[in-house]
């Protein structure tokens, strides 16, 4: 249940830094995917990191344990 828990709050993290209109979704594990269109080429390579980032400094409280997760 933690995991499941964990997932939904990366979700709502990285939501608040990518564009509107992209996809970010889960493949399955802990695969995820981001599907981005209209961005130059500079703009499409930094988006990553800042999720990435976004997700590294989080904080996930979970029945009273802070959990510090990170993704790839």
């Amino acid at each position: 249940m933690a995991g499941d828990y964990i997932i939904k709050e990366i979700a709502k993290v990285v939501t608040e830094v990518i564009p509107t209109d992209a996809v970010f979704a889960r493949i399955g594990g802990e695969e995820f995917c981001l599907f981005i269109h209209n961005l130059t080429v500079q703009e499409a390579k930094a988006l990553p990191h800042k999720a990435q980032a976004c997700v590294s400094v989080s904080q996930f409280e979970w029945e009273k344990t802070s959990h510090h997760v990170s993704v790839s």
